[in-house]
């Protein structure tokens, strides 16, 4: 059985598989597996047809392959063709003999009118109707007086308002469960009345009846029989308490009781007491209880301590029967919500309004749950999921609930890392983040984008200087003064767990710089550092070389777009001849120039540990070119090498390529930009042919031409390494395509070529069959 076939399934179980799919799957997706499946798709005889998908069906298909007559259920949506009227068009005065339940969704009048005159008969015992774009009175004319027409167990009129009111509405005496999308607070005994078999009863929406009269016995003319109760909608202002209490109290025979509720204040539905004593007076049968709560307040009042609220559901009455609550605060909406574990997410963070569920939008939320009293942060109540990351962004909201992070910071075992931009929070707020921070174990990385000032980064090093879990610290754009800077760097000086710290954006300037420094030189963690977008300018730089000449523990440094000079050059190299433990190194979009190239390279040369090392935009220019061909010759480690956008030339290109031959270590060049032209990339193909390591290459936007690309061709049947040639965006010719075609059929180690920007697509797809073939 364990090597059985799909072939092999028997037809009974391939039967009862498709019983369990939607109609459309079945005749639309199935079918067409195979020729079996084909065949037994054929012969099934469908018993429940389910087209509310969004999916196009063949009405044709399924009607041939269907039996009218042996359809027991069916379900329709109407789409924007009318897909009812198709159903009718296709079905006629045919009755459905068979049929006992039936769901028509976004029903007209006359399609309506038309099942029930032609094609429905006494044995539906399941109705649901639900109208759209249609009057609801047109539909109620034709449904009320067919009530009675059928032997009805079950009726769900989905989006249909106070029908029981209407007098024609005949007493069903066997319907056993009953949808209604909308009543007043008054329909209740009404609708027990009329439907004494009544057991499970789902209202929509509970409304107000604007009578002052208060429910009791005396409305009931039966005794119910009630045992299944969802309200999904009923509001305080609609039905106050008092109300609710009365419209409860009329059907002590309940089990399961589903209640979302919205009320003016917390007290005291908010409170696991008052709803204890209240079940157990009036409701002794109830075994199940399901609830949604939601109190919104008003901008000038305080919001009440959640874990106070948490504390009346952990009694036993409600722990020892799993009953767990979980309460929860919506910082943007400014609401309380307090619900069961059993509500869904759906149910939890949207609301039933004239028939549909609107979703609310999403928010930082904080919630805390009766079952383990751990306070966490998610982005709205829709998410139920562990969280390990989160971030919040430009929500001014955060800064007067910061104290809520801080019980989230110190119960949270399970977040991991938090980013807080822009929410401008002030130093009080901070003072909250701090606390957490100190009591927490778990959290890994912050990201933390605000302006600090002193108070604001007092609290931030103590929290430093306390907590242990912190690996990564982000401060970005926190606008710091050279106090502000002394003041964090005593925390960092304190600090025993950071391995990385981001400090982009901040203005740093040289006397920054020399109090940062000095922390680098006491602790003994700190192995990535990123100082990008800063103003450290040359000077700067140059107090940073010089630390690094002795520092062994940093392994990273970006120093991107910090205005530094061809001056530090000579220090970055000594550096670089020094440094033992350096092996990335980001001196991107900074004007070096080749002067400091040349002092960086002799350093290189002599380097025995960076592996990485970019130069993007750094205005080098060809006289420099010799100097990094030297390095290369000469260097051990380097593997990625990124010098793209600068003038380095045809001559720069013809250095580079020297020390190519020679090196036994690199693999990544990019030199993208670099106006090298058809002589340069020539020197290039040159050393390629005697290169033992190079892997990737990138020679974007160089304008070479096909002289030039029939050099790298040769040096493509030579080389043993390439796997990836980026030639994007050179304007290539189609005999430059034809030299590559003819060398791809001698290489066998080249998987990328990059070839876009270049009008040779005829060329291309004859190299495509070269390849192929």
């Amino acid at each position: 059985m364990a090597n059985t076939t799909i072939l092999e399934i028997p037809l009974e179980i391939l039967y009862s598989i498709f019983d369990r799919c939607d109609t459309y799957t079945i005749f639309h997706s199935i079918r067409y597996v195979c020729k079996y499946f084909y065949h037994a798709v054929n012969n099934y005889k469908p018993h429940k047809l389910d087209l509310t998908s969004n999916s196009r069906y063949n009405f044709e298909l399924i009607f041939r392959l269907t039996p009218l007559n042996s359809i027991t259920s069916l379900l329709i949506s109407n789409d924007k063709k009318g897909r009812i009227s198709k159903f009718i068009s296709r079905v006629g005065n045919q009755q459905l003999v068979q049929l006992h339940s039936l769901a028509l969704d976004g029903v007209s009048d006359k399609e309506l009118e038309h099942f029930f005159k032609n094609i429905l008969t006494n044995e539906l015992s399941s109705l649901s109707i639900e109208w759209k774009n249609y009057g609801e009175y047109k539909l109620r004319e034709i449904i009320v007086p067919a009530i009675g027409q059928f032997n009805l167990k079950k009726l769900c009129l989905k989006n249909f308002c106070n029908i029981v009111n209407d007098e024609s509405m005949p007493k069903c005496c066997n319907i056993e469960h009953f949808t209604i999308g909308s009543c007043s607070y008054l329909d209740y005994p009404k609708i027990l009345n009329r439907m004494p078999r009544l057991k499970k009863l789902v209202i929509g929406e509970c409304t107000s009846s604007y009578n002052n009269k208060i429910l009791s016995d005396s409305d009931l003319d039966i005794q119910p029989q009630l045992e299944f109760l969802t309200i999904n909608n009923c509001a305080s202002y609609a039905v106050n308490l008092r109300d609710l209490e009365a419209l409860l109290s009329l059907t002590p025979t309940i089990h399961h009781l589903k209640l979302i509720y919205e009320n003016q204040d917390c007290k005291p539905i908010f409170y696991g007491e008052y709803w204890e004593k209240f079940i157990s007076s009036k409701l002794p049968l109830l075994n199940t209880f399901e609830f949604s709560f939601l109190h919104k307040l008003y901008e000038d009042k305080k919001v009440p301590q959640l874990d106070t609220l948490i504390a009346s559901f952990q009694t036993p009455y409600w722990l020892d029967k799993h009953r767990f609550v979980t309460c929860e605060y919506n910082i943007d909406s400014r609401e309380v919500r307090l619900y069961t574990s059993g509500m869904t997410c759906h149910e939890i963070s949207t609301k039933y309004k004239n028939g549909r569920w609107s979703f609310e939008k999403s928010a930082p939320v904080f919630k805390i749950s009766s079952q383990d009293n751990i306070y966490r942060l998610t982005k709205s109540s829709k998410c139920d999921k562990i969280l390990t990351t989160l971030e919040i962004s430009y929500n001014e909201n955060l800064k007067n609930n910061m104290h809520y992070l801080e019980k989230v910071l110190e119960s949270d075992k399970t977040l991991t890392s938090l980013t807080l931009t822009s929410n401008r929070i002030s130093a009080s707020g901070i003072y909250y983040l701090s606390l957490g921070l100190q009591k927490n174990q778990t959290l890994t990385g912050l990201n933390f984008s605000d302006t600090l000032d002193c108070e604001g980064a007092k609290y931030i090093a103590d929290a430093l200087g306390k907590n242990s879990s912190l690996t990564r610290l982000i401060l970005t754009a926190i606008r710091p003064s050279q106090y502000v800077t002394e003041i964090l760097a005593g925390g960092l000086r304190n600090n025993t767990s950071l391995q990385t710290l981001v400090l982009q954006c901040n203005d740093y300037g040289v006397c920054e710089m020399k109090i940062l420094v000095e922390v680098f030189k006491i602790n003994k963690t700190l192995v990535e550092i990123d100082l990008a977008e800063n103003k450290i300018g040359t000077a700067g730089a140059i107090v940073l070389a010089n630390e690094l000449k002795t520092n062994k523990i940093l392994t990273i440094l970006n120093l991107q777009k910090n205005q530094i000079g061809s001056d530090a050059g000579q220090h970055i190299g000594n550096a670089l001849r020094e440094n033992k433990t350096l092996h990335t190194l980001y001196l991107d979009f900074n004007p070096i120039g080749s002067e400091g190239m040349r002092s960086i390279a002799n350093g290189l040369g002599n380097n025995t540990t960076l592996i990485t090392l970019t130069l993007r935009r750094t205005e080098i220019g060809s006289d420099a070119g010799q100097n990094i061909g030297d390095a290369l010759r000469e260097n051990k480690t380097l593997r990625m090498l990124r010098i793209d956008h600068n003038p380095i030339g045809m001559e720069g290109m013809k250095g580079i390529a020297n020390g190519l031959p020679n090196n036994t270590a690199l693999t990544t060049l990019e030199i993208g930009h670099c106006q090298l032209q058809s002589e340069g990339v020539t020197y290039l193909a040159a050393s390629l042919k005697q290169n033992t390591t190079l892997i990737n290459l990138e020679l974007r936007y160089n304008s070479i031409k096909h002289t030039a690309i029939e050099h790298l061709a040769d040096a493509l049947k030579h080389n043993k390494t390439l796997t990836r040639l980026d030639l994007l965006g050179n304007h290539m010719e189609c005999e430059g395509a034809r030299f590559l075609a003819a060398a791809l059929e001698m290489n066998t180690i080249l998987t990328t070529l990059d070839l876009r920007y270049h009008q040779i697509e005829r060329q291309l797809a004859i190299m495509h069959y070269t390849m192929i073939q």
